[in-house]
């Protein structure tokens, strides 16, 4: 109990990233806390002002405006503390929270730019509404092209709307060659999703020229997507000679606009000296924009970065491999049990090390296995007692 406490106040005191809108949403928030406060049962006075003090720091987690802090929580006491009264507590809080994001999002226009916002600030708590938003967007149209910009114009009808759409779902699906003809259609009519589509599909078919052609438009109407891809094809010479200078360019245009896959491009661009020289906070910066939208290669990259830290800073590595072993990633799942077994990173721990490898082994890794046995004969009776239920109960990631 003492140690959830510390952990509450921590996660309190640490200022987590929020949107600003949240202040407003939840300014009563204490007012749940009061009710939790109100609810400490009877017991010994040495129990009962260890529940007071508990509650009056959850009370504070829930009094605060920010939604991460309460996700963190959660996810470091899935396993042990699920049927606590606080847990459950704040786990209703954080699922009320997101459910008025995604009511407020909800009103939002369907753009590419209020999704990358969405994204921004949510996709780590509130991914299913994040998700919701997305595939409305993916069914919907783009706003219509400015004229300079548009190939053909005209009042788009109920059958070239249908044309719209069938685009963008097959091509969600990646049933690339049933999308093209309607892709071509549409991306003719000066839709800048449907002409990133369509130079995707070209670029599949090995027809580079024509795929920079489309890239181009979908990039000159500011489409992130479009300006990602051109951005590749100027990286890669396809269509175009290489030009890392314009690639670094339509790359950070396309990552202040929110796109995830662009800030990762940007940051390695940066760690490399691609278009410009090597600059190692431009690239972390453009890395941790990314990961903190749950981007997994930007959350492996800026775990290789913190491991060539020394003191302190290497302490970030756990936690970025931590991020990404939540989500699933096999890979950050070894590195992850391998950094508790070694101690690199941090301290050794050999019970956090055997339930992160087991997790790697159950999704393929096969190098997991002898590093677990190793383990086994370290570990007490208790401590793979524990490790094997954390396990069963699945690894501190997504909560329904």
């Amino acid at each position: 109990m003492r140690a959830l406490s510390v952990l509450l106040l921590s996660c309190c005191l640490a200022g987590c990233a929020a949107s600003p809108e949240e202040s407003s949403l939840w300014s009563g928030a204490g007012e749940l806390g009061q009710r939790l406060m109100g609810a400490v049962g009877s017991g010994s006075n040495d129990s009962r002002a260890a529940d007071q003090a508990m509650h009056a720091q959850v009370a504070q987690l829930l009094d605060q405006p920010r939604i991460d802090p309460l996700t963190r929580f959660l996810e470091q006491h899935a396993a042990q503390d699920a049927n606590d009264r606080s847990y459950q507590y704040i786990l209703r809080e954080r699922n009320s929270r997101c459910r008025a994001i995604g009511t407020r999002f909800s009103q939002q226009a369907l753009t590419d730019e209020n999704l990358a916002l969405f994204r921004s600030g949510y996709q780590y708590s509130c991914p299913d509404q994040v998700d919701a938003f997305a595939q409305r967007l993916a069914l919907t149209p783009p706003a219509t092209a400015s004229p300079a910009e548009t190939i053909a114009t005209g009042p788009v009808s109920a059958r070239q709307q249908g044309q719209a759409n069938s685009c963008y779902l097959l091509f969600t699906i990646k049933n690339y060659q049933q999308a093209l003809p309607s892709c071509i259609e549409t991306a003719e009519r000066g839709d800048a999703k449907a002409q990133h589509h369509l130079a995707i599909i070209l670029q599949v078919n090995d027809d580079p020229d024509q795929a920079y052609h489309w890239a181009r438009h979908s990039a000159a109407q500011q489409h992130a997507p479009g300006q990602l891809l051109l951005a590749q094809l100027y990286q890669q010479g396809q269509g175009t000679p290489i030009d890392e200078v314009k690639a670094l360019t339509l790359l950070e245009d396309a990552a202040e606009s929110g796109l995830a896959a662009a800030q990762y491009e940007a940051g390695v661009a940066y760690l490399h000296g691609s278009g410009k020289a090597a600059d190692r906070g431009a690239a972390q910066r453009w890395l941790e924009r990314a990961a903190g939208q749950d981007h997994l290669p930007a959350q492996l990259q800026l775990a290789d970065l913190h491991f060539n830290d020394s003191g302190a800073e290497q302490a970030y590595a756990r936690q970025w491999l931590l991020r990404a072993a939540s989500q699933g990633s096999t890979t950050a799942q070894y590195r992850l049990g391998a950094s508790y077994m070694d101690g690199t990173g941090g301290p050794p721990d050999y019970t956090e090390a055997y339930i992160w490898l087991s997790h790697a082994l159950r999704n393929g890794e096969p190098r997991a296995k002898p590093r677990i046995q190793a383990l086994t004969g370290q570990l007490t009776a208790d401590q793979l007692h524990t490790a094997r239920q954390r396990i069963a109960a699945g690894f501190s990631g997504r909560l329904p």
